[in-house]
């Protein structure tokens, strides 16, 4: 769940068929529904309330990839471009107790390539990967807008995505009485990562 946010459960199932082409390219589509269950003993903060009635989440999605690594540890010289476009529909209630439907399509894009880098230092040959990643992610409403609902919202900050900033914490916030930061999510997202690595 996003750091410091409105607790709650989520099930999740869905059905999924891929199909691996010649190469590296894969291709897969999927259905799935999504069921969150609020939980009344979390603390709710006011600013997330109105995610409160959105339990169910309908989606319909399409994926690509092309992914040339032949290590997924230790990645040399290869890349990985992702194309994900995803169709949601989400039933719940407003905070005012309105029956609310928000239809959104969701698209996320990535791009990550390892290029090997050698130094000779002294007498000895170094090997390093240099690592670089761009992924920008859109949502957008069809219709009268609505809620997304939090589970959908896209997050940044932390090991996966920038390191340096604590988890999920890199983007919309707002804080309790107490100081504490709340992750609110948005509807845009844009990563840009570049780094050196080398074996210990």
């Amino acid at each position: 769940r996003p750091l410091n946010s409105a607790d709650f459960n989520l099930l999740r199932t869905s059905f999924n068929v891929s199909h691996k082409f010649k190469g590296w390219y894969e291709t897969s589509a999927g259905i799935e529904a999504k069921f969150v269950d609020q939980l009344t003993t979390g603390i709710i903060d006011s600013v997330l309330e109105q995610d409160a009635g959105k339990d169910e989440i309908y989606s319909l999605s399409l994926f690509a990839s092309n992914d040339t690594r032949k290590n997924y540890f230790n990645p040399v010289n290869s890349s990985v471009t992702e194309l994900g476009l995803t169709f949601s529909s989400s039933h719940g209630f407003s905070k005012e107790g309105r029956a609310e439907n928000t239809q959104y399509f969701t698209l996320i894009t990535s791009w990550k390539r390892y290029q090997p880098m050698d130094f000779k230092f002294i007498h000895k040959k170094l090997k390093f990967t240099f690592a670089n990643r761009i992924k920008i992610g859109t949502i957008w409403e069809v219709g009268s807008k609505g809620t997304i609902p939090i589970s959908d919202l896209f997050f940044a900050g932390g090991a996966t995505t920038v390191r340096g900033y604590r988890e999920q914490l890199l983007g919309p916030l707002s804080f309790k009485t107490d100081g504490t930061p709340i992750a609110l999510g948005g509807k845009l997202i844009f990563l840009a990562n570049a780094e050196i690595r080398f074996p210990l």
